[in-house]
């Protein structure tokens, strides 16, 4: 049976067949249309949808991330700086002898007559270690008052602990116990803890 036999029995039949035949026809073809190529179009949005989501957050937390970075290398940057400037004052063990003459000379600078000049043992600490002064002085007011400003206003740092006046006669006589501290290092921390653990 050719098509133009179909199309006549077609043109023959009741109107209402024809409409229900041609309604059933495109329907058929609407929903193969539907399922062939509308359907997964629709399902490629919508993954392209969730897929754009998906990129607005990953984008979004890894702006996060760079804000964060760039902060972090700030804050590293700004506390590397601050930790050198710490380290200034902090002289090594090379520098002691040197600190220790420095402190001498502000006292003959101030014409103060030391009856006791003598660092103690170190005291270690985490990166640092401790190290005591216990000095003795003759001098007047106005002497003894410049030699503690001189120390105070030394690059390193060296703090007067306490100290005691008496008079003899016109002078003073000063006992006085200073701190000056010593750069350690984190690598003799670990030689440290070695050690403790081989005497062990």
């Amino acid at each position: 049976m050719d098509l133009k036999s179909i199309w006549e029995k077609f043109l023959n039949l009741n109107i209402l067949f024809k409409i229900f035949i041609s309604v059933t026809f495109w329907g058929i073809i609407g929903i193969i249309l539907f399922f062939v190529v509308i359907n997964p179009q629709f399902n490629e949005i919508k993954a392209k949808k969730e897929r754009l989501k998906d990129l607005k957050i990953r984008s979004s937390k890894i702006i996060k991330v760079q804000k964060e970075l760039k902060k972090f290398k700030e804050d590293f940057a700004r506390i590397k700086k601050e930790f050198k400037i710490a380290l200034k004052k902090l002289p090594d063990s090379k520098e002691i002898p040197k600190l220790l003459l420095a402190i001498s000379d502000y006292g003959k600078r101030n014409k103060l007559d030391f009856l006791f000049f003598k660092p103690g043992k170190e005291i270690r600490k985490d990166f640092y270690a401790i190290i005591p002064i216990s000095l003795k002085f003759i001098g007047y007011y106005v002497q003894t008052g410049n030699f503690f400003y001189n120390i105070g206003k030394m690059t390193r740092i060296v703090k007067v602990k306490n100290f005691s006046i008496s008079k003899n006669k016109k002078a003073l006589i000063v006992d006085a116990q200073l701190e000056t501290y010593k750069f350690i290092g984190l690598e003799n921390k670990k030689n440290v803890k070695i050690k403790k653990r081989k005497n062990k």
